[in-house]
């Protein structure tokens, strides 16, 4: 493999910057903005600059972007969960992917639930999935009649 040296002082690079080592694009940086920093128009063409850039992508489009991939990335994680705890109810057999849901064996799902809530919910089910994967056993696939029949005979026996 062929190596490659700083342009300015010789050492070899470590394969960050194309030319340029740690120090001398960082010294690089600070002589441009010591030269720069007091040009009169700089602040009006940076503003300028991110005006124009924010009416060709306003804030819904990007918003809309990463919703629609963080909402595709949930679908996903929530087919391979279902895949792997079989595609139906664990106790009825019914199999209607629209309205199965997540059962936590021995309770405690509002706690678990609970210890994400200041992440995104993709984050809860990749954790899921990784535990089932683990072979964990701590899931399993209800449709809501059975879920809440083995909620209530939780709460009452």
């Amino acid at each position: 493999m062929l190596r490659k040296n700083c342009s300015k002082c010789g050492k070899e690079l470590d394969g960050k910057h194309p030319s340029l080592c740690k120090e001398c694009a960082a010294k690089s940086a600070r002589e441009w903005y010591e030269k720069h920093k007091n040009d009169p128009g700089r602040k009006e063409r940076r503003a300028k600059y991110a005006k124009d850039y924010y009416e060709r992508f306003p804030t819904e489009y990007w918003n809309d972007k990463v919703a629609s991939r963080r909402r595709n990335r949930r679908l996903e994680l929530r087919a391979k969960i279902y895949q792997l705890l079989g595609n139906k109810c664990a106790l009825c057999s019914f199999a209607d992917k629209r309205i199965l849901e997540i059962d936590h064996i021995a309770g405690g799902g509002k706690q678990e639930i609970k210890t994400f809530r200041n992440k995104s919910w993709n984050s809860y089910l990749k954790y899921v999935l990784d535990s089932i994967k683990n072979r964990e056993e701590k899931y399993r696939l209800l449709c809501p009649n059975c879920n809440k029949l083995e909620a209530w005979k939780r709460k009452h026996s």
